[in-house]
């Protein structure tokens, strides 16, 4: 039916409306007054009836409404037989007064009788967990320890996982979802259908040859909690080497100068891990070496001696490595086996590492001779890295940069632990590179570029270690046109009187002076022949500090 609930005296243009009182629009069910025809609506339907229309008839100049009156006037909840006067306040007593009576309703409607009770929809808003009290409640760690707990928090965050709510028989149950879920659920409390997914068991009861299809990876957790560093390992993360991560690992020298920081940062600080024995270490120190004589004099040697192939830490190329284009090994030298991390592009050797997975007294190996890990030829394809994960995004990041602005905060602890071509600008390369436990210059191992600052400040290894210190810091800042003047090398050269393994170089060293006060460093052959010398007793000397 259609009945008239107000009038106008007339369409007025709108020069007259702006000179005229504020237009009114009234009920004539209960004399309110509105001013637009909007809100009449809404007051119309929300107070007089159930389902409202209201129009303006512009050619009549009367707002009528087409509606089904209620004459009651009055709206009940059918749960507790509240009355209400609007429609809008009935909405309010479901949604904020009483969650109650919503779920009995939604109950009523949604499920057969008998088949759930009254008390697993009703929630006190207000008793809900916290979002860390969730997240345990939903991984089960309610009761771990605080160690465990907090690394449940942090894996839920690396994984952006979110807690939810439900109520169950009156008590409260949390799961985890993905971001996407969570952010499209509601803010505030919400009704809701829970279904509980049943598992028909047919992939598992698929058993899949083990050689065609092998066993996961056994999780390096393990290693990592038998160590006694694994409070200070558990709070890292790690992540396996990924095709990506290869490919930033075997960057042209040439089109990037950057690479060598690249490979360092990413691969100090990863975990090797023997799948076959369950054999692993943690590698704290590494130095890069290029692959070719132009872009590294410190190279790794290739070639024949006595028709057999010397090894090399090359890729293989015909798909034998887990990891294409990354070969982890033993190198077998003259004195020493060097644990290399050998891509197509740079040798990486491990030159400080920890053992996992045992608790030795003495699970460290400082130096190019790594004793505590060996992978042969015949294991190289049953060995798994682990970067570390804060390492991994700081190399990735370099990519790009110059390697001034990367290397702009790093000195001597950077140089490599060398014995020869000291007159060669690639020696002082800055390409010595520290994972996070020896970020800290004294958990570092010793170089001959750094050795004076072990010990008590004299002696003759003092001398000649101080000597190497001035020769790197002058390379460092001043690149080719670095000098070494007779000053220094006289200071020093008292300092190494007793002992001639010492003296008898560097008195060679300060006899090229003739009777000029600097010499080059680089591109000086017979300096850098002198200096050799003067490695070999200072090395063993490196050595011996490296292992208290």
């Amino acid at each position: 039916m259609s009945k008239r609930v107000g009038s106008s005296s007339g369409r007025m243009n709108k020069k007259q409306k702006a000179n005229s009182p504020l237009e009114t629009f009234p009920c004539k069910l209960c004399d309110k007054t509105f001013d637009s025809t909007t809100k009449l609506n809404a007051h119309v339907h929300d107070r007089h009836t159930e389902r409202a229309v209201i129009t303006l008839k512009e050619d009549e100049n009367e707002i009528e409404y087409e509606a089904e009156r209620n004459e009651v006037f009055e709206y009940e909840c059918e749960i507790c037989l509240e009355t209400f006067p609007t429609k809008s306040a009935l909405r309010r007593h479901f949604i904020v007064v009483s969650q109650a009576c919503a779920s009995k309703i939604l109950k009523s409607r949604l499920y057969p009788a008998g088949s759930i009770s009254e008390a697993s929809l009703e929630k006190d808003s207000q008793e809900w967990r916290l979002f860390d009290d969730a997240i345990l409640h939903a991984s089960g760690k309610e009761t771990e320890g605080e160690s465990e707990r907090v690394r449940t928090l942090i894996y839920a965050d690396k994984l952006e996982q979110f807690p939810v709510g439900f109520s169950v028989e009156g008590q409260e149950r949390n799961a985890l979802v993905t971001r996407a879920v969570y952010d499209a659920l509601p803010e505030k409390p919400f009704l809701a259908m829970v279904n509980k997914s049943a598992g028909t068991g047919q992939l598992l009861e698929a058993q899949p040859c083990l050689t065609c299809h092998p066993l996961p990876v056994p999780p390096i957790a393990d290693l990592i909690q038998k160590t006694p560093f694994a409070k200070i390992l558990g709070k890292r993360h790690y992540e396996e080497l990924t095709k990506e991560r290869i490919d930033d690992l075997n960057l042209n020298w040439i089109r990037y100068p950057e690479a060598p920081q690249v490979a360092g940062h990413m691969l100090a600080g990863a975990i090797l891990h023997n799948v076959k024995t369950g054999k692993g270490i943690l590698v704290n120190e590494v130095e890069v070496n290029g692959r070719g004589r132009m872009e590294d004099c410190h190279r790794e040697q290739s070639g024949i001696v006595k028709d057999v192939p010397k090894q090399t830490s090359l890729p293989s190329t015909i798909g034998e490595d887990h990891y294409e284009g990354v070969h982890p090994v033993t190198v077998l030298g003259k004195d020493c086996r060097r644990l290399v991390i050998g891509t197509k592009t740079c040798d990486v050797l491990v030159t400080s590492c920890l053992r996992l997975g045992i608790t030795d007294k003495a699970p460290v190996s400082v130096g190019a001779d790594t004793l505590n890990f060996e992978i042969p030829e015949s294991e190289v394809k049953h060995i798994r890295i682990f970067l570390d994960c804060e390492q991994a995004k700081t190399a990735k990041n370099m990519i790009g940069k110059s390697v001034l602005e990367i290397t702009r905060n790093k000195g001597m602890e950077s140089l490599r632990q060398l014995k020869t071509k000291f007159d060669e600008l690639d020696t002082y390369d800055l390409s010595r590179f520290s994972g996070p436990l020896t970020a800290l210059d004294q958990y570092r191992p010793y170089s001959v570029f750094t050795i004076v600052n072990h010990g008590n400040g004299t002696g003759a290894a003092y001398g000649a270690g101080r000597l190497f210190y001035e020769i790197g810091k002058a390379v460092i800042l001043r690149g080719d046109e670095a000098r070494l003047t007779r000053k220094e090398v006289m200071g020093d050269l008292e300092l190494c009187r007793t002992s001639r393994d010492y003296f008898t170089p560097l008195q060679e060293v300060a006899n090229l002076f003739g009777e000029h006060a600097e010499i080059n460093i680089t591109r000086n052959a017979a300096l850098g022949e002198e200096l050799k010398k003067l490695a070999v007793p200072l090395s063993r000397k490196v050595s011996d500090a490296n292992k208290e």
